[in-house]
C-alpha cells in the first residue's frame, strides 16, 4: 500500500503544464463582464436642460447625451464674432498709412529740391513708420479678436455633452433641473462592444493558457450557447492567498446580443 501511495505522488508531481496540455481541455468557472463602465460627466458647471438619453438606450460614439444651460455663452460668441470680424480699424490703419507714405515721398522730393527744410523730410518719415506701426497693431488686435472667438465657441459647445465612447446607458445620475459639477456624474455607460471574460485558475496551470490563444465561452442559462473568446492577458503576479492567478479573454459582440454580468464556463483548448 505504502508503494502505491508514493507511486501515485510521483505521478502528481510529474504533471506539469506541458502533461496538462497534451492530456486534457481546462475547463473552469468564469464571469462576462463589460469591457468599461463610464461615467459621463461635464468638464464644465451649470444647470442640466436636457438629458438626452435614459437606462437602456445604446449611445455611439459623439452622440449627443446631455446639455447645460449655454444662455451666456451664446451671448459670449455674438460679441465676439461682431469684434472679430470687424475689419474697419485695419482698414483705416491702412488708409492712414498709405497717406503718410505719399506725404513722406512728396516731403522727399521737396527736400531734394531745396523746396523745404531736410527736417521736414525726417518728420514725415517718422509719421509713415508709426503709421505702420499702428496697421500691424490694429492686425494683431484682430487675431486677438479671433482667439477669444474661438474660445467662446469651445466654451458654447462644451455646454452640449456627447459621448466618447459607444455604449449601453445603465445608470442616470442627473435629471433636467439638477445642478451639474465636474464630481456630479450625468450617467453611466457600460461599453459592451467588446466583453470581459475573467477566470481565475490554480498556480499548477501557469503557462498552459497563453496570450493570444482561443478559448470557448458557454455563458450560463438562460442564454446559453458558446462564444469564441481570445486570451487578452495572463496575470503575471499570483494571488498567494487563494493560489491562483487571473486570466482575462475577450469576446466580440458588435451587435451587444450577448449581455454582460453572467456567469460562465469557458474551455480552453490545449491540445
Amino acid at each position: 500500500m505504502k508503494t502505491y501511495r508514493l507511486a501515485a505522488l510521483a505521478c502528481l508531481i510529474t504533471l506539469t503544464p506541458a502533461a496538462y496540455a497534451q492530456n486534457e481541455d481546462l475547463s473552469f468557472d468564469c464571469v462576462i463582464k463589460p469591457r468599461e463602465i463610464v461615467q459621463v460627466g461635464s468638464v464644465d458647471e451649470g444647470l442640466l436642460v436636457e438629458r438626452a438619453v435614459k437606462r437602456g438606450d445604446i449611445v455611439e460614439t459623439g452622440q449627443v447625451i446631455a446639455r447645460l444651460d449655454d444662455t451666456r455663452e451664446k451671448l459670449d460668441v455674438v460679441l465676439a464674432r461682431q469684434t472679430a470680424e470687424r475689419e474697419i480699424e485695419v482698414l483705416s490703419r491702412e488708409a492712414a498709412a498709405e497717406y503718410r507714405a505719399a506725404e513722406s515721398a512728396r516731403i522727399a522730393n521737396l527736400v531734394s529740391r531745396e523746396l523745404t527744410a531736410a527736417n521736414e523730410a525726417l518728420r514725415a518719415t517718422l509719421e509713415k513708420q508709426l503709421a505702420l506701426y499702428a496697421v500691424e497693431a490694429a492686425k494683431l488686435d484682430r487675431q486677438l479678436a479671433l482667439a477669444e472667438l474661438s474660445l467662446a465657441e469651445n466654451a458654447l459647445e462644451r455646454r452640449t455633452i456627447k459621448s466618447l465612447v459607444s455604449g449601453i446607458v445603465t445608470e442616470t445620475n442627473a435629471s433636467p433641473g439638477d445642478y451639474i459639477s465636474a464630481q456630479v456624474p450625468i450617467l453611466t455607460l457600460a461599453k459592451l462592444d467588446v466583453l470581459n471574460v475573467d477566470v481565475f485558475l490554480p498556480t499548477q496551470y501557469y503557462g498552459v493558457p497563453v496570450e493570444g490563444a482561443r478559448a470557448t465561452v458557454f455563458p450560463q442559462d438562460p442564454i446559453g450557447g458558446s462564444y469564441d473568446a481570445t486570451i487578452e492577458t495572463v496575470d503575471r503576479v499570483f494571488d498567494a492567498a487563494s493560489g491562483t492567478f487571473g486570466v482575462r479573454l475577450t469576446i466580440p459582440n458588435e451587435d451587444y446580443s450577448l449581455p454582460a454580468g453572467l456567469r460562465c464556463r469557458v474551455t480552453f483548448e490545449t491540445n
